[in-house]
């Protein structure tokens, strides 16, 4: 007598796996955006410059030892720390209102400055005010110039920001678990009255849930690779079209982010599969008809 097989369920998953990796994709996406956004606000924030006015009789050695205190100083980003004399910055002006400005042989408006930035962390109106303070009381200073009001809005727009896109990430990551779950769902809705049999026959719920398992962890492998493929070729086309994009692609994040989608995929896959499968095996059979 021929001996029968191993029970083998084969559920229609075809279009579940391609709306899992659209899922994902977006997931993917969106996990990148989300990674590379803080490296973003932090170059907005490193980008914003402070600038010290020496007075006019600072000696050179008065300088240095400006130079050498901000570099001392917490959060001073030390190489950016730039001297522009004034015979400089009037030749960078005369660069962008024209040469007229030179040729007019007026005496020098400007005066010789101290360049720096912050680091991203360190940027907050209460410590530039206290640099502020402390550099102004220095005699070689004439003063210290920034835009407070430019900063508070700068910071206060890049912290509404940073928590929009974390609302964002997991509305998004709630959306994904609810289309996968209907997605793998309506896979198996197809199979209940065989899961129901099986379970007649005398099948323990762990012996039927078993293979669905198994192949919800295969097909989650393989849209997250239709995912991340998918992925890939956007970003190579658009870096084709923006190569300067290329400065924010860093190994480590586009290592989380298909760490990422490869744990969500299986995980949200998994146990989607195994609470529909119990669903279904706690229903009455003359439910499964409904």
């Amino acid at each position: 007598m021929q001996q029968n097989s191993v029970y083998q369920p084969r559920p229609k998953y075809a279009w579940s796996i391609l709306s899992v990796a659209a899922v994902l994709f977006l997931v993917a996406l969106f996990s990148f955006l989300t990674l590379h956004a803080q490296q973003f606000l932090d170059q907005v924030k490193e980008d914003f410059q402070m600038v010290i006015e020496l007075a006019p009789e600072t000696t050179e050695k008065e300088r240095e030892e400006v130079v050498a205190k901000l570099k001392q100083e917490e959060g001073v980003e030390s190489a950016s720390i730039t001297f522009i004399s004034k015979e400089e910055g009037l030749k960078e002006l005369s660069e962008d209102l024209g040469s007229e400005i030179i040729d007019l042989d007026l005496p020098n408006p400007l005066s010789d400055v101290i360049q720096f930035n912050m680091y991203a962390d360190d940027l907050s109106s209460q410590r530039m005010g206290s640099l502020k303070k402390q550099y102004e009381g220095l005699g070689a200073v004439t003063a210290m110039h920034y835009q407070q009001e430019l900063v508070d809005q700068l910071i206060y727009n890049l912290d509404r920001l940073k928590l929009a896109v974390m609302g964002m990430g997991l509305l998004l990551l709630l959306l994904a678990i609810v289309m996968i779950h209907n997605t793998i769902r309506l896979a198996i809705w197809a199979n209940r009255f065989l899961l129901k049999s099986m379970e007649l026959v005398g099948a323990s719920w762990g012996f039927i849930r078993r293979p669905f398992l198994r192949k919800s962890f295969r097909h989650a492998l393989i849209s997250g690779s239709i995912a991340l493929g998918a992925l890939a070729v956007v970003g190579f086309a658009l870096m084709q079209e923006v190569p300067s994009l290329a400065q924010y692609l860093e190994i480590e994040h586009v290592l989380t982010m298909v760490l990422i989608i490869f744990i969500a995929g299986i995980m949200i896959n998994v146990v989607s599969t195994w609470f529909v499968v119990t669903r279904f095996l706690r229903m009455r059979t003359n439910e499964l008809h409904t």
